[in-house]
């Protein structure tokens, strides 16, 4: 997939009337097929990419695919200990999630759940049991009390719980 994706890139890049979405999609294919195969380095580079064309881009849709690009660059970052880009990252995706569909969406207890990963590596606890509480609560009015996601963060919040009353 990553062969055909550069193929594909090869073709936009040679058709003068195709556009930065079309590239930014290309583009972030191919990083898709990278981080697959672990090639981290080489997909953060793509996504950077992406992110750039995508901002230029007006609208809803290009809104939901930059959050989903800045999430999946985050977690790359994440991965790779970039952690005050990561960050940048994350909050990013947030504001537009939440500038595009409000302060309670899915997706932005997902973002949180995924910050309070970083701020976990980070060694914040509070930040992460901030952003853990804030998924949950999020989670809780928009998914319910029995949704897969509210359960496994209502697992992470109570074993962070316990992590906190050993001496």
């Amino acid at each position: 997939s990553e062969q055909l994706a550069r193929e594909a890139l090869g073709v936009f890049d040679s058709l003068a009337e195709v556009g930065p979405d079309a590239r930014a999609s290309a583009l972030n294919q191919i990083a898709i097929a990278l981080s697959e195969q672990d090639r981290l380095d080489e997909a953060t580079v793509l996504l950077e990419q992406v992110v750039a064309l995508r901002r230029q881009l007006p609208g809803a849709a290009t809104d939901q695919d930059l959050a989903a690009n800045l999430n999946n660059l985050a977690l790359n970052y994440v991965a790779l200990r970039r952690f005050d880009r990561a960050e940048t990252a994350f909050d990013a995706s947030l504001a537009i999630v939440e500038r595009r569909y409000g302060p309670v969406h899915p997706y932005g207890a997902f973002l949180r759940r995924a910050r309070a990963a970083l701020h976990e590596d980070l060694g914040d606890t509070d930040a992460m049991r901030r952003d853990l509480q804030d998924a949950l609560d999020i989670g809780m009015s928009t998914l319910g009390e029995d949704h897969p996601f509210v359960l496994d963060v209502t697992q992470q919040l109570e074993q962070v719980a316990m992590e906190g009353d050993t001496p």
